[in-house]
């Protein structure tokens, strides 16, 4: 899911997840712990406003801006 939003977004159309996606990624993003943030796995967390869409925060947590 995280990797289909890479390659739409290095196109220039960058998908919106589902619900379903959107709780498949934070499960994801939970069950790595701080192994997440290791050399080759995700770039350090993004700051993203608490108000900011469901996506743009877990895009956020995964060192990618939305």
């Amino acid at each position: 899911v995280v990797h289909a939003w890479d390659l739409g977004a290095s196109s220039g159309a960058p998908p919106d997840w589902t619900e379903a996606e959107l709780s498949q990624v934070e499960r994801a993003i939970a069950s790595f712990g701080p192994a997440l943030y290791m050399e080759g796995i995700c770039a350090p967390a993004i700051e993203v406003a608490d108000e900011a869409p469901h996506q743009a925060r877990l895009l956020g947590l995964l060192g990618r801006a939305a």
